[in-house]
């Protein structure tokens, strides 16, 4: 093959593999792009006390209690009737973050409990939830800061309004089978969840199930229930709804402005009517809290209902400012989700039928290109010696001296 021939070819392949490498380089990089889209936006939390531990002399010791404590058949009967079992397995304190493993030390019972503890003259607990409840002293010894938290925490305020079933730190963290802290938000939810059974339940069909690190104390804080960022709900939202993006939306314009009552949870997380305000048990509050923040047309039509039938609704109406347009304007009907969706649709389509041009020219050229390379060579391979033809057969000249047929009579 001639030079200008391998020149042509090699020209061909090159531009065949630019072709194909210009259509595969969107699919290459669409999967980074969509996984760094996907990465949910951390939540800045708010600067909170440190739950500093106070130095204490640990002792490890447990005196008399094991003589009492170590009985499984041990109990004590409560004013109200109730039975208390007291015994108490040392290799489940042994197993706790107060166990074996303390850097500082295994706790022993008089640790937590006192040297006063026995003999227990104190007078006998009305019932097992009250002992409970009085039992954050106990932890108020070296958990200074969490224990200052939680007792300025909503649980606090639900207890003071009467309801006894607000979590105190045993509720969650046990007390002698004291857990190392789990940063996993499923198991953190399934915590708050054994209380607040009605929230775990809608949290698990929300769209922040699927988003991590989202779970109950990304929002709350695990000792006040307090907000995390920010001092009202629509600061924690827009942490991570960026404002920018929620206004872009036609219904947050109508209804996110100055002299607006309407916040995120009026609409995301409507709850209906509850009642008088009356302390109820927790686990049973049979009322929903928003937390598969799912929007329906219920608050739309609760909200608009009430002012067509006050009249504020005509007040509104009436007082809403005209914009000045020319004649000659257009007005720009904004698309719907759905139409917007299929405009988007229509464009990723046209892109993708693009590159899928871009990459069947690439293969066909780098194809054409190699199989006209492999059949020249066949060609200079294969193609065998020149022979004469058959019919022209040559011919031994004539030697001078030899004697001429005539003459060989």
């Amino acid at each position: 093959m001639t030079n200008s021939k391998h020149l042509t070819l090699i020209t061909l392949i090159g531009v065949g593999l630019t072709l194909i490498a210009a259509g595969l380089s969107p699919f290459l990089f669409a999967g980074s792009v969509s996984a760094q889209d996907a990465t949910p936006v951390p939540v800045e939390a708010t600067p909170t006390v440190s739950d500093t531990t106070v130095s204490v002399e640990i002792t490890g010791s447990n005196s008399y209690c094991l003589v009492c404590h170590s009985q499984p058949w041990k109990t004590v009967r409560f004013e109200d009737g109730s039975i208390q079992n007291l015994y108490v397995d040392p290799d489940t304190v042994a197993a706790s973050v107060h166990g074996s493993d303390n850097s500082e030390g295994a706790f022993g019972c008089v640790d937590c409990h006192g040297q006063d503890a026995f003999p227990h003259n104190s007078p006998t607990p009305t019932d097992g939830r009250t002992y409970t409840l009085s039992s954050v002293a106990i932890c108020s010894t070296c958990h200074e800061a969490a224990v200052r938290d939680l007792e300025s925490g909503l649980h606090e305020e639900a207890i003071q309004a009467g309801s006894r079933e607000a979590a105190v730190c045993t509720d969650c963290h046990g007390a002698h089978d004291v857990r190392p802290i789990v940063e996993q938000p499923d198991l953190i939810a399934g915590v708050c969840g054994e209380c607040h059974q009605t929230t775990l339940v809608e949290w698990q069909g929300s769209a922040h199930v699927d988003i991590e690190p989202l779970g109950c104390v990304t929002c709350h804080s695990q000792h006040s229930q307090r907000l995390r960022v920010g001092n009202t709900p629509d600061e924690l939202c827009t942490n991570c709804h960026k404002p920018e993006e929620v206004q872009a939306v036609f219904v947050h314009t109508q209804h996110l402005t100055e002299d607006s009552d309407v916040t995120c949870l009026s609409c995301h997380m409507y709850r209906g009517e509850h009642g008088d305000g009356e302390a109820i048990p927790i686990s049973t509050a049979p009322l929903t809290t928003g937390h598969s923040m799912l929007m329906d047309a219920t608050p739309c039509n609760t909200c608009h209902e009430e002012l067509v039938s006050s009249g504020e609704w005509a007040q509104l109406v009436a007082d809403r400012p005209v914009a000045e347009t020319a004649p000659e304007t257009v007005e720009t009907v904004p698309l719907s989700e759905e139409a917007a969706a299929q405009e988007a649709a229509a464009g990723v389509g046209s892109i993708q039928l693009f590159q899928g041009l871009i990459l069947g020219l690439g293969f066909g050229v780098t194809f054409a290109a190699v199989f006209i390379a492999r059949g020249n060579r066949a060609q200079r391979m294969g193609t065998p010696a020149t022979k004469p033809p058959a019919h022209e057969v040559p011919t031994e000249p004539a030697r001078p001296d030899a004697p001429d047929e005539g003459d060989r009579t």
